[in-house]
């Protein structure tokens, strides 16, 4: 079995954790969502290492008429493999691909396969394209206590989404209905409008997880830096400027806005890319003598991460932390890698990670 995982949105840059980590207060975030000791998190970190890859290996042999995937706990140091049929599970622990990661595997009875629940997937999928559902999400969720395709919706909408409801009921298994607390969006950057500073020389760093924003205060975070030939790039997502559809070269030049920072119009430069499809990505050049750009993600006020080709974990239930303007710095675990997502504004992403 194997999942196409695509990063649809690259305004909060995900970061692996793995057992070097550099900062304590990362430390006290994960220690927090993991309710154990500080001491105890680099050992952790350094288990879900070993998990994450014994699961890369188990997922190359999972057969979706049998198996609906596979997640890792890390406190329980612990690779669960959700199976519909028990007598099966030979057909894992005899492979000598796995004989390192033995005393780490548990199975998990469930009632639906992998392929089965692809199915219920893509015909809500169709169903909510019929029933021009809004502000949905569309995942599938293998662990035991869900083991179900999940919708998730906001009540705001109830008017609009019944008659997609309704209709999913016919579906085998009939998807969860969820409706998720409200979350904080990393979204726009509210701030005066003012005319642009004369350019300084001073020179700034601008940081992954920091702030962009352009001249009619429409802004995100900031992604990572990216070198294409001689020019520098700045990644961040293609929907930034607020209208997918805006062409306006002004309101496409970005500034910079570091945490804790103000309103003074560091220039950046021209997003000169932009895509929502496949992947919801823009590339803004810089083209200031002001800013340098740099391979480090502001980790907390003084502290940064540097950036060393890591990347995005495919295992449900590994740990993640994120970095953005908003919400700064936080983690939490990856439950679903495998969804639809169609937001308020009707833009849509396929295939995303959860």
């Amino acid at each position: 079995m194997k999942y196409t995982c695509i990063i649809c949105n690259l305004l909060l840059l995900s970061l692996i954790l793995q057992s070097h980590l550099i900062a304590c207060d990362i430390n006290n975030i994960i220690a927090q969502l993991l309710d154990v000791p500080v001491s105890e998190v680099p050992q952790l970190m350094a288990q879900q290492t070993i998990l994450i890859n014994g699961n890369r290996q188990l997922t190359q042999l999972l057969d979706e008429t049998i198996f609906c995937g596979s997640n890792i706990d890390i406190k329980a140091n612990k690779i669960f493999i959700n199976i519909i049929d028990l007598t099966k599970n030979e057909t894992i622990t005899n492979n000598p691909k796995m004989n390192p990661y033995l005393n780490l595997l548990s199975f998990v009875q469930v009632n639906n396969s992998l392929a089965k629940l692809n199915s219920t997937f893509i015909e809500a999928s169709k169903l909510a394209v019929q029933y021009n559902a809004n502000n949905y999400k569309i995942s599938i969720e293998c662990q035991g206590q869900v083991n179900n395709v999940v919708i998730s919706l906001n009540h705001a909408d109830d008017e609009r989404n019944n008659a997609f409801i309704n209709s999913t009921k016919k579906l085998n298994p009939i998807p969860i209905v969820n409706y998720p607390e409200v979350q904080k969006n990393e979204g726009t950057v509210n701030l005066p409008v003012n005319k642009p500073n004369k350019p300084r020389t001073i020179l700034y760093r601008v940081l992954g997880g920091e702030g962009i924003y352009n001249i009619d205060r429409v802004g995100c975070s900031t992604g990572f830096w990216v070198r294409f030939r001689t020019l520098e790039l700045l990644v961040t997502v293609g929907h930034c400027p607020g209208d997918t559809n805006q062409t306006d070269p002004d309101k496409l030049v970005y500034y910079h806005l570091p945490w804790g920072g103000t309103y003074d119009f560091r220039l950046i430069g021209s997003m000169i890319i932009r895509f929502l499809r496949p992947v919801d990505r823009g590339f803004i050049i810089r083209n200031s003598t002001r800013i340098s750009a740099t391979p480090l993600i502001i980790n907390q006020f003084g502290l940064e991460y540097r950036i060393a080709g890591t990347v995005l974990p495919d295992t449900e239930g590994a740990i993640v932390c994120k970095s953005g303007y908003t919400t700064e710095i936080n983690c939490g675990t990856m439950f679903a890698i495998y969804g639809n997502l169609i937001h308020a504004d009707e833009t849509s992403h396929d295939h995303v990670i959860v």
